[in-house]
């Protein structure tokens, strides 16, 4: 075995990492442009029967991503209250919440990058030691596929498994959501 087969695998990690960062950036990018057009009632207005709203999905989603990328891959220690309710600050507009999910993202997918992928994540406690980076980057993407992927029949795993991957034929979840959104209000008055 030479030196370069000994690299081949780490510079696979990269490229697989740096896939998954570029997979969330365009998710998130997809994501707002679903909301693109909506007005601020109609970003608020629960679409499911669970309350979610689109804009409570895409803060979500910047919450998430930051969460997992910032804190626990890059290390930067989060201040965790979990008495304080989880929702959009209501004096907040619109446009400033979205704007927010777009540069939380951009910058946690940033430090990510500037992380090496082979790291032990920087911040977890002790049950995360040892464990790559890379590793990490992947639970990130899987904590956000499972909000935003459902599989389909071509995205189960050998193990039966449902793959946290997205594939090109399936459907985000978050995009249903924004979906039923833009059904919902596209006649409506403005």
């Amino acid at each position: 075995m030479t030196d370069n087969d000994n690299d081949a695998p780490r510079d696979d990690a990269a490229a697989v990492t740096a896939e998954l960062l570029d997979w969330i950036e365009a998710t998130v990018r997809h994501l707002v442009a679903c909301a693109d057009g909506l007005t601020d009632a109609q970003l608020r207005t629960p679409v499911t029967t669970s309350g979610w709203t689109v804009l409570g999905l895409l803060d979500h989603v910047r919450d998430s991503t930051v969460f997992w990328l910032e804190h626990v891959v890059v290390g930067s220690a989060a201040e965790l209250d979990e008495d304080k309710p989880w929702d959009n600050d209501p004096a907040a507009s619109a446009q400033d919440v979205i704007a927010r999910v777009e540069s939380d993202v951009a910058r946690a997918c940033a430090a990510a990058r500037g992380t090496p992928h082979d790291a032990a994540p920087g911040w977890w406690g002790r049950r995360a030691r040892g464990v790559a980076t890379g590793r990490t980057a992947c639970g990130a993407c899987s904590c956000t596929c499972s909000r935003t992927t459902r599989p389909t029949r071509d995205s189960w795993t050998s193990s039966g498994k449902a793959s946290t991957v997205p594939c090109g034929t399936s459907r985000s979840a978050a995009s249903d959501v924004l979906d039923v959104a833009v059904d919902r209000h596209r006649d409506a008055p403005r």
